[in-house]
């Protein structure tokens, strides 16, 4: 009797050990089941995500987030962290516009070449960088710098928070200087279809000048434009808003520029802090559109703001006002 309780302990200890090597050996596996690889978004719809990757750049930058609001178009931005920190004004008018930002490593190394220790180093350091910068939280969604992945660097990402791993449908490749305008078009012209990603750049002039004529082709397709967390309803959380920290005071203004033709200043706060609490809690009134004061003790703050220099930059908008920064409210929401 006992040798054989003895024989049965030695084969379910021999069977544990089996089975939790099978585990350890197929763990890279496991995880990349976890992860979801994107390549183009699952709709039959007709609308398209644009996303922009790597380094901001003073003046590109802006110019391709102005060009995307006065056509009232939605975009993701996938951003290094190396370039966030060294251009940290062009990171925050990224998102203080309302664009989310997504994780893109730190400094867009060759990820299956790097140790796993280093993967993650990458993808964290970037996390940091975004969030110290503008506030968002950049998870889940990860773009890999070149698309290069193998099974071990997806579960590094799946481990690390990052388990929503973008590509992209349409290469336009405008990061090359010796891609014209016209070959951009006909990369997008013939790989447009229901949930394409198109895949451009953040930090080149020539995407500037070509992503007019790339949006306007788009649109005359009957196609709209939809940014990749709020397809998979996952807005990325903002508790913060680090570009503001500089400025001293801020007016308030009601309404959307796509919608609203008349703003109303309802509030302004002089407390100096990044916090939305802060901003929302303001002590002071001002007047609406009927000239007459409201009080904005306790307002209640959409997340989402477009922060601009004077009231005279947002369109339609006629005032005598000249405050340092005006908040404007749209209808992106954050958790």
């Amino acid at each position: 009797m006992g040798c054989i309780k003895s024989r049965v302990f030695r084969n379910l200890a021999a069977a544990i050990f089996i089975l939790s090597l099978t585990l350890w050996i197929f763990q890279p596996t496991l995880a990349y089941a976890q992860a979801e690889i994107i390549n183009q978004l699952p709709t039959d719809q007709r609308i398209v995500a644009l996303t922009f990757d790597d380094y901001p750049m003073p003046g590109v930058t802006e110019g391709i987030v102005n060009i995307l609001k006065q056509e009232g178009v939605t975009a993701t931005f996938f951003l290094v962290g190396a370039g966030v920190r060294a251009y940290p004004a062009q990171a925050q008018y990224i998102g203080n516009s309302g664009f989310p930002i997504c994780n893109h490593t730190y400094n867009h190394p060759f990820l299956p070449k790097l140790p796993d220790a280093q993967v993650i180093d990458q993808v964290n350091r970037d996390k940091q960088a975004i969030e110290d910068v503008t506030g968002i939280d950049s998870e889940p969604f990860f773009r890999p710098p070149y698309g290069a992945l193998d099974s071990r660097v997806i579960a590094d990402l799946n481990g690390a928070g990052y388990n929503k791993i973008i590509f992209w449908t349409i290469d336009t490749v405008d990061w090359n200087a010796k891609t014209t305008p016209d070959q951009i078009i006909q990369r997008v012209e013939s790989g447009l279809k229901p949930g394409a990603i198109i895949l451009m750049h953040v930090s080149h002039e020539h995407t500037v000048q070509v992503l007019p004529t790339v949006i306007n082709y788009i649109k005359s397709q009957g196609y709209s434009f939809v940014n990749i967390p709020d397809f998979f309803g996952l807005p990325l959380a903002r508790p913060s808003m680090p570009g503001l920290l500089n400025k001293q005071s801020y007016d308030i203004i009601h309404g959307s520029t796509s919608t609203s033709p008349s703003k109303s200043i309802i509030g302004t706060s002089d407390t100096k802090s990044s916090s939305l609490e802060a901003i929302s809690n303001a002590n002071s009134c001002s007047v609406d559109e009927t000239s007459k004061p409201r009080q904005v003790a306790n307002l209640s703050l959409p997340t989402a703001l477009a922060v601009y220099k004077s009231l005279n930059d947002i369109p339609d908008f006629d005032s005598q006002s000249n405050t340092d920064v005006v908040v404007e409210l749209n209808n992106y929401k954050f958790p």
